[in-house]
């Protein structure tokens, strides 16, 4: 059972149906299309000249509710990269829709018409997905031409929450979204990153019509650190009620609550109980360890031996077959954690939000379209786990589930009888100290030669910092771990000869527990150069490349990070007999930004002295994911000082 199953409800049977002339059968474009391009857009790559986007619902056979979707866009197109990214145009082609109609033409800057036909449609098979996609192969396309499509699409009505963007990353000089509904089923539509309403057009004889147009809607650039997808403007719309029964609320979160419990604590049969006993049985779960560490073993167990897979089908959620047969999508997972944490006598919560870095979860909307993703919520210990992501662990979600709101799914109980109750609430991602990257490094200079150094090298990284690798570093072969292991080594130089390494905590066990720890002794000379009677050091390129943020506009979009974050460095160097460093307060570099006296994030740097060593700290620290452009720059001074301090020089001088 598909994902939707787990949130969709039944549309109120006695839905009025009437007698309709649909506007999607005459739809057309113009036959002779004159285009031109303002004098001010001319120096662009790229202007969108129309985008109309139509979604018509209605029905067939009197209880068969479709909506009709209509994409029709022309594009002047300016330079050869935008030529390049346009000369295919990708065609919807799925197993829960039917393409009516496709145009496709390409006008030229002078005026001349080139149609395409059928013969112009490819087929090709997506190597990701393996699914089958059809395009227009778009062919004589110029510098200052202009390509048109349109396409219509049919399919079952989708009423409850759909998301559309309208900005892009391109100027749009006409934008307009129309929605046609039967006059008894009322629509509403919901601006986002806008302030624009939609205008309702009563003119049309028994029909709701609904219009949303722009002109000269700007393009919305990517930003470093930016979720500009989720800041573009779109729209939300969605079935509001059913004047003719007066029914609404028909994307209800509580029914949507009702319905997630209802399937994930489906009541097993004895054969299928059993198979979830024994399963536990295996994951050997000391029955007297708290429920963090219960957790974190079932987790282990499960992802360790299910493998979890984005396909759907009624078979990979039935827990029997997932037990037997080692396979699981996500609603399969998430059942199998719901039945295993019950046996356990955990508490939790099935939790549903979206990714933050393409839609902001509005928790003052309640439509499906925020309802795209799952994790559990465990009360007890405040921390989560994703049920259906093979490459996450307890208490490191994915990132961007996390900052953002969520419906969460709490079961109560009255007797014998169970229900769901829904609340939108906040989802915390883990603090900086979750997600620390620890380096020390103890510097000493050859005697015989002091533009050679043998670096004794320690790295610790835990929380989301080891994520990438760590919970799976039992399924990489030897060979690709020593691949990884020396390129990490190297961050911070291609010219390092790895001397000897020793490797700790690598079991996938010690994920969140005790971090990934390479310890390894180095020696190089690619970070002295001599000149004259002096060495200089470059100290600052031991820690690695840095992020440098330039920026020549002025900032758009808020900073949005992965997650929260520290870097703890500790150097100590041994100075040569004989020689002195003169510059070493070129070291200190205090940059940082608080509030209510505690420090956000900050850039620290500084050393003591003791005898003939020098110990430098150089800590970062990053305590809140995203910022408003009012803190931009003080989020570059900071994050800046990371590639000041990679720029520091210490200056080795003979003693006199």
């Amino acid at each position: 059972m598909k994902k939707y199953i787990l949130v969709v409800i039944a549309l109120i049977s006695s839905m009025l149906s009437v007698a309709q002339d649909l506007v999607h059968t005459s739809y057309s474009w113009d036959q002779n299309p004159t285009y031109t391009i303002a004098e001010e857009d001319k120096d662009l790559d790229m202007v969108g000249l129309k985008d109309y986007r139509i979604v018509e619902y209605g029905f067939e056979n009197e209880n068969e509710f479709y909506q009709y979707n209509i994409i029709h866009k022309v594009l002047w197109l300016n330079s050869d990269d935008r030529i390049e990214r346009f000369n295919r145009i990708y065609l919807p082609y799925r197993s829960d829709s039917e393409l009516l109609r496709s145009q496709a033409r390409v006008v030229s800057a002078n005026g001349i018409v080139q149609e395409l036909d059928d013969s112009k449609i490819f087929t090709a098979t997506d190597e990701t997905t393996n699914r089958t996609i059809k395009y227009y192969a778009l062919e004589g396309i110029e510098k200052g031409g202009f390509i048109e499509y349109l396409y219509i699409i049919k399919k079952v009505a989708k009423y409850k929450g759909q998301y559309l963007r309208l900005q892009e990353n391109y100027k749009i000089k006409d934008s307009k979204f129309e929605l046609y509904s039967p006059e008894n089923l009322v629509f509403k539509i919901y601006p986002i990153n806008s302030d624009q309403e939609a205008a309702e057009d009563t003119g049309v004889e028994g029909k709701q019509h609904l219009i949303i147009q722009k002109y000269d809607l700007p393009e919305l650039e990517a930003e470093d650190l930016s979720a500009v997808e989720a800041m573009k403007q779109a729209i939300i719309y969605k079935l509001d009620s059913n004047k003719a029964t007066g029914a609404s609320g028909f994307s209800s979160y509580s029914d949507i609550a009702k319905n997630v419990h209802n399937f994930v604590n489906a009541e097993l049969d004895k054969g299928d109980l059993s198979k979830v006993k024994k399963f536990l049985k295996e994951a050997a779960i000391d029955p007297n360890g708290d429920d963090e560490s219960k957790i974190r073993t079932l987790e282990n167990h499960i992802k360790n031996s299910i493998y979890i897979t984005n396909t759907g089908g009624d078979q990979l959620s039935d827990i029997g077959f997932v037990i037997e047969n080692k396979a699981a999508d996500e609603t399969g997972a998430i059942r199998l954690f719901a039945n295993s944490l019950k046996e356990l006598g955990i508490p939790f919560e099935v939790v549903l939000t979206c990714d933050r870095t393409e839609m902001k979860f509005d928790p003052e909307i309640e439509a499906l379209n925020f309802l795209q993703d799952y994790l559990i919520y465990f009360p007890t210990t405040k921390q989560y786990i994703a049920p259906g992501k093979q490459e996450n662990r307890y208490g490191f979600p994915p990132f961007e589930y996390t900052d953002t709101y969520g419906l969460f799914v709490k079961e109560v109980k009255l007797g014998k009888l169970s229900s769901g109750v829904g609340k939108v609430k906040y989802i915390e991602s883990p603090d900086a100290a979750a997600s620390v990257d620890e380096m020390t490094y103890k510097v000493t200079f050859d005697p015989e030669d002091l533009t050679e150094v043998s670096i004794d090298f320690d790295h610790a990284i835990g929380g989301y910092n080891a994520s990438f690798i760590h919970p799976f570093m039992n399924l990489v072969n030897d060979e690709n771990k020593e691949e990884f292991y020396e390129e990490f080594i190297k961050r911070m130089g291609d010219e390092l000869t790895i001397e000897s390494k020793e490797i700790f905590n690598e079991a996938p066990e010690n994920f969140g527990i005790n971090p990934l720890r390479i310890k390894a002794t180095l020696s190089s000379s690619a970070f002295t150069d001599k000149a004259g009677p002096k060495y200089l050091f470059k100290l600052g390129e031991l820690i690695g490349p840095q992020i440098e943020m330039y920026q020549e506009k002025k900032r758009q979009l808020p900073v949005e990070n992965t997650f929260r974050k520290t870097y703890l460095r500790t150097i100590e160097i041994t100075i040569p007999e004989g020689y002195t460093i003169n510059n070493l307060d070129d070291i200190n570099i205090d940059n940082r930004y608080e509030k209510d006296g505690k420090d956000l994030m900050n850039f620290i740097s500084s050393y003591t002295k003791e005898g003939n060593k020098i110990i430098i700290t150089a800590n970062e620290m990053y305590d809140q994911n995203i910022l408003p452009v009012a803190l931009y720059e003080e989020y570059r001074t900071v994050i800046n000082s990371a590639a000041d301090f990679n720029k520091v020089t210490l200056i080795l001088e003979p003693t006199k």
